[in-house]
């Protein structure tokens, strides 16, 4: 690797982090200015008496729910890509054995073949996404039932429901497609702490 590649090489690693904390910064700054406006006009909001049970019951389904989506999309997305990756597989595979000197050939297609797995993988969650938040849409959330939305709540002011139904939409459509694993530990860290129905 030659010097003037490996500054090209630290050249985009600093400008994809550069544009990393800039749109950071940007999406801090407006979540700052939207809790400025709106934040003082928000009354609070009073929690259910069996928030322990409630968040352990939500979990659960959204758990069940994810483990679902995951082997359908696993599945989708091996009929769409799986041949894409076997043959560039087979390719490297016959490079490194008719060419074993071509270390050029080898590396390009390594590459390649990295490349193809990480667009499988970013199709993959995209598409977690995406269904996760219609999920979420339809109904199935974290965060709902977990306060109590009196009438004073819901009607003054008007923007406050909609802002706590938009982020628990957001926040279980993430959830769902984070996949059950991260669902799971949560769901072992609080049964520790929360007390059995009797």
């Amino acid at each position: 690797m030659t010097l003037s590649h490996e500054i090209h090489s630290w050249s985009e690693h600093s400008n994809e982090a550069g544009h990393f904390w800039r749109n950071y910064t940007l999406i801090a700054l407006a979540i700052c200015a939207f809790a400025v406006l709106f934040g003082q006009t928000f009354s609070s909001l009073e929690f259910a008496s069996n928030i322990g049970r409630v968040v352990l019951e939500r979990l659960l389904a959204v758990a069940i729910v994810s483990l679902f989506l995951e082997r359908a999309i696993e599945v989708y997305i091996n009929a769409s890509r799986r041949f894409g990756e076997l043959e560039i597989t087979e390719q490297l595979d016959e490079a490194r054995e008719d060419h074993p000197d071509d270390i050029t050939k080898s590396r390009a297609l390594s590459r390649k073949l990295t490349r193809y797995k990480l667009g499988t993988q970013r199709m993959a969650f995209l598409f977690s996404l995406f269904f996760g938040v219609m999920i979420a849409c339809t109904g199935l959330r974290v965060l709902d039932g977990l306060i109590v939305l009196g009438q004073e709540t819901v009607a003054n002011p008007y923007w406050q429901t909609r802002v706590w139904y938009g982020v628990d939409i957001l926040l279980t459509g993430g959830m769902i497609g984070g996949g059950a694993a991260g669902i799971h530990r949560l769901i072992d860290m609080l049964a520790v702490h929360v007390p059995q129905r009797r």
